[in-house]
């Protein structure tokens, strides 16, 4: 018996004590929609940059995690639970889950790349001067999902619209 089968079972109760914060979950992304509806028109004309964005930034996403994890030699349970890092929490517990990962690993990585996203990428951006709002939507929703759009509507309601639309359009309907 290996030290990765100790820690599945203890993660596994912890994950399951977590359900309650799901519960939450769906109901947050519901009011992060008003935005997108209020400013639809805008979503609309950038519909293009959007979906292109979302498909280079999960190509982006998932060869990170694949590369480095590689380079770092990390076991295969690891990498799988990291890949879905950039969604929200639910959507990655089914993907970590489908791929073989490990549930907390997969929690953390995502709450820790929401965070540092949200912390960060405001920082980043303003260091490189990028101030438009639908790139600064993008930015955030595509690389901190939820926590990223919370900062992205503080930066401005159509960043927000755009950062939602973004996290959208890369998640599939339960």
């Amino acid at each position: 018996r290996g030290l990765g089968d100790v820690y599945k079972r203890q993660v596994d109760s912890y994950t399951d004590s977590l359900s309650i914060i799901n519960v939450f979950l769906s109901p947050l992304t519901v009011c992060l929609a008003i935005p997108v509806f209020n400013r639809i028109q805008i979503v609309k004309h950038y519909f293009l940059p959007i979906v292109v964005g979302t498909i280079i930034g999960a190509i982006v996403s998932i060869g990170s995690v694949l590369l480095f994890g590689k380079m770092l030699n990390l076991d295969q349970e690891i990498i799988m639970s990291m890949i879905p890092k950039s969604v929200t929490t639910p959507i990655a517990l089914e993907i970590s889950e489908k791929l073989g990962g490990i549930k907390g690993i997969t929690v953390s990585a995502v709450i820790l790349t929401g965070i540092m996203g949200a912390l960060f990428g405001p920082l980043i951006l303003k260091l490189f001067h990028i101030k438009r709002s639908p790139t600064v939507g993008m930015s955030l929703g595509g690389t901190s999902h939820a926590v990223g759009t919370s900062k992205a509507v503080e930066i401005s309601a159509r960043a927000g619209a755009i950062s939602l639309s973004l996290i959208h359009i890369s998640e599939p309907t339960r």
